[in-house]
């Protein structure tokens, strides 16, 4: 995915798995043990979400 600069993630997934990428790449950041793996999400997250993770996701995180 992320050599697909200038490419939206819509583009290239399509809907709804765009939506599906954000909430995996929120998810699996903060799942992610290594400082590493959660840069890779956090930089995901910046090309194609303007940084912001997935509410939805986060809130379902927070009532676990």
């Amino acid at each position: 995915m992320m050599g697909h600069k200038g490419k939206s993630a819509l583009q290239i997934l399509g809907s709804p798995d765009d939506l599906k990428f954000r909430s995996c790449l929120t998810l699996f950041g903060r799942a992610a043990s290594d400082s590493s793996d959660r840069m890779l999400f956090r930089e995901a997250l910046k090309q194609f979400h303007g940084g912001e993770e997935d509410p939805r996701t986060l809130e379902l995180l927070r009532s676990s």
